[in-house]
């Protein structure tokens, strides 16, 4: 099952909001979204959010045991990285 952005709990972000931040162009961001970064499209514009963009990462990686409830150190790290660049 493909893991979907829920506006209840994540902050949607601009495509461009992400490239500026991430210091990509656009097409980049396009691109990921053809490789199954999620999006979503509010009001005509194409949202991703920090968390999507964090899972985008992890594919394709071993995932951890859902029932582990203490993040990695990897994980943690990751996490940390994302707010410093304000994603």
């Amino acid at each position: 099952m493909t893991a979907l952005i829920d506006l209840r709990k994540e902050r949607p972000l601009s495509v461009k909001r992400v490239a500026a931040v991430l210091d990509v162009e656009r097409r980049t961001i396009e691109r990921w979204f053809s490789q199954g970064l999620e999006r979503i499209k509010l009001g005509g514009k194409v949202y991703t959010s920090r968390e999507a963009l964090y899972r985008f990462s992890k594919r394709g990686q071993q995932q951890p045991d859902p029932a582990l409830k203490e993040q990695s150190a990897a994980d943690k790290a990751a996490a940390e990285y994302l707010d410093r660049i304000g994603v």
